[in-house]
């Protein structure tokens, strides 16, 4: 049997943290599946490659998922599951700008 590389061992204000998340139909459906991830991984009933087939995801990603998870610890859990910013070239335009914009399409 394989050694888990990343451990995920919650407590139990993270554990219900994460259950709210995941019951909360508002939640967005990326964040949810993450929430989802990181409740499988802490049971310790699942390996990687089953919580990738139940949430429909490639094992990799569930390896990223609780590596990120783990190696987070400092912040909080609604930070932890959301993307990274991503690269690229910034705007051009300010903030002034953008809401004159929407002012006008509104």
């Amino acid at each position: 049997m394989r050694k888990i590389k990343y451990k995920i061992e919650l407590k139990q204000v993270e554990k219900e943290a994460l259950e709210k998340i995941v019951r909360k139909q508002t939640t967005a459906q990326s964040i949810g599946r993450r929430a989802r991830i990181i409740l499988m991984a802490n049971s310790g009933e699942y390996k990687n490659g089953e919580i990738a087939k139940y949430v429909g995801m490639a094992g990799g990603e569930i390896t990223r998922w609780t590596k990120r998870w783990v190696e987070s610890r400092n912040e909080d859990i609604e930070e932890r599951l959301k993307d990274r910013p991503r690269s690229g070239r910034p705007s051009k335009i300010t903030a002034e700008q953008w809401c004159k914009i929407m002012a006008l399409v509104w």
